[in-house]
Parts: structure tokens; sequence; C-alpha cells
């Protein structure tokens, strides 16, 4: 097939594309929150049963995911550790963020922190 014969694919519309974007961002935020809120109502279920190591373990997490909901929020590359083995995560985050991607390498939660303040 000639190139005069190959038919006219349209263009993608930049808006649509950021809407479809900020559907997602807005998507993986409520995933991050959700989860969330299940590790701290573990914990607090934990708390009521006076098992407190449990408390210690999932209290963290809890607060962790809800601080990268917040900078997933602002923006996804927040999430992504300054290290060497961590440049694919940030290129994916960069290109086409979402929570999706079994081998994402993300912050704790003491960094976590460090770049909410």
């Amino acid at each position: 097939m000639s190139d005069e014969a190959k038919p006219d694919l349209p263009a993608a519309d930049p808006a649509s594309t950021q809407d479809a974007a900020a559907r997602q961002r807005e998507r993986d935020v409520a995933h991050l929150v959700e989860s969330a809120s299940g590790w701290m109502g573990e914990a607090l279920d934990a708390w009521s049963d006076d098992d407190y190591a449990k408390v210690s373990l999932l209290a963290p997490l809890a607060v962790e995911h809800l601080g990268k909901a917040v900078l997933w929020q602002v923006n996804p590359v927040l999430v992504v550790p300054l290290s060497p083995d961590a440049e694919a995560s940030l290129v994916k985050l960069a290109t086409t963020p979402g929570l999706t991607d079994p081998k994402l390498r993300t912050v704790g939660l003491k960094r976590d922190c460090c770049r909410i303040r």
C-alpha cells in the first residue's frame, strides 16, 4: 500500500487525553485513600483487641498510603524514590501514571512525610 493510499487516522484530541489522565489520577488517589482507610480500620480493630504489635505495623502503613495519595494528587512522580534503580518507575509515572504496574517502586513513610512538608 503506498503512502497516498493510507487512510488518515484521526489525531488524538489533547483535551480528551488530558481528561482521561485526570480521571485516572482521581481513581488512583481514591484507591490510595481507600487502602489507607482499610489499613487504619484494621489498626483500630487491633488497638481495641490490645494487639499493639499489629497496630504498630498497620497504622504507619495507613499513613503512608494517605501520604502517597496527597503526593499523587499533586504529581505522581513525587512518590518515586530518587535512586538509580527507580529510574524506570520515574519514566513510567512521568509518561503514563498509574498504580497498576507491579514493578512500580515508591517511597516509604519517612520520605512521604518529608515530601509532604
